[in-house]
This record gives structure tokens, sequence and C-alpha cells, in this order.
């Protein structure tokens, strides 16, 4: 119950290679792609932006995995001198650098590093 059907397919805009069959009597809800599209034209701009730089970064890895971390993946913005990660906090997530620049400091003294170019794993 609530499991999706060849949303990926409309997403990607490619075609669905599978045959669905029912398995037993059912329900279910539609939407029709130019509806889906006007809908949700932003989250999918959103989803091909970041497929595009997903494949930048990972150029070795298949288009599935591309579009499966590109859902994963939440673009998240941080302003000047926000904290990303605090020293001795239990790590929650991996963050990859899209734009901007990040100072990693110990002990809030003079930085250690500084990164200012994308694609770098924090």
């Amino acid at each position: 119950e609530g499991d999706t059907i060849a949303q990926i397919s409309l997403v990607s805009e490619t075609s669905i290679k599978n045959t669905i069959i029912a398995s037993n009597d059912l329900h279910l809800l539609s939407i029709a792609q130019d509806d889906f599209f006007s809908l949700f034209s932003g989250q999918i701009a959103n989803l091909a932006n970041k497929k595009e730089f997903i494949s930048s970064v990972f150029p070795d890895i298949g288009p599935g995995l591309v579009m499966r971390l590109s859902l994963l993946f939440e673009e998240k913005a941080f302003g000047n001198l926000d904290i990303i990660y605090s020293e001795g906090e239990e790590p929650h997530a991996i963050y990859i650098l899209k734009s901007g620049g990040i100072q990693v400091f110990t002990n809030f003294e003079m930085p250690i590093y500084l990164i200012s170019h994308s694609v770098y794993y924090i």
C-alpha cells in the first residue's frame, strides 16, 4: 500500500522496460505526465541539476545509481560562518561541496584547511 510505480521513468523521461500486471484486484491513482510536470517542474529541474552534478562527481557510476543518489542527496545552503559540523559531533551525513568555500578548524583556532573548490567530501 502506498508504493509508487514508474515514477523514476517519468522523471528521467525514459521508457519503462517492464510490463506491469495486477497480481490481484487493486485500486490505484494516476496522474498524466503533463500534469505531473506542471505541478513538479521546479523539483524536476532541481533533480536534473543534481543528476548532472552527481555524474560529474562520480563519472564511473551508471545512470541508475546516479538517479538514486540524486533522489537521496538533499541540497542544503549555509550562510557565511554557519557551522556545518562541530568537532566531537557524531557524523550524520556525507557532504559534497558544490559551490562556495569552507574552513576546517581544530578547537576554533586557526583554520587547518581552506577549501574553495567544488567536489570535496567532508
